[in-house]
């Protein structure tokens, strides 16, 4: 007979096939119960893919670091990209002066 002594929730690392046993001795037929651990098993599988409040936060969090970083890197590349130009302009205006 199942009563709460012999019996613990599914959720709490309760083995595949001593799901079974509980619930053949609950009355389930064998192909029943494997198929109702299986379920279970499957749905312990798929909430380990789900992301936690937490995984979310520090995932947010890393990605802005991130994001902080490349836009450091690019305004560094823009700077020496425009003072290039500069160099190349100036050096283009003073050659002109003296050709003309």
């Amino acid at each position: 007979m199942l009563t709460s002594t012999n019996f613990r929730c599914p959720c709490r690392c309760l083995r595949p096939c001593k799901i079974t046993e509980v619930l053949q001795s609950a009355g389930f037929q064998a192909k029943q119960a494997q198929a109702v651990a299986s379920l279970i098993r499957r749905s312990r599988e798929l909430d380990r893919d789900f992301m936690t409040k937490q995984d979310l936060t520090g995932s947010v969090e890393s990605f802005e670091q991130h994001l902080i970083a490349r836009l450091a890197l690019f305004e560094r590349r823009i700077t020496i990209r425009l003072g290039l130009m500069l160099v190349v302009a100036d050096g283009l205006v003073i050659a002109a002066i003296k050709f003309l």
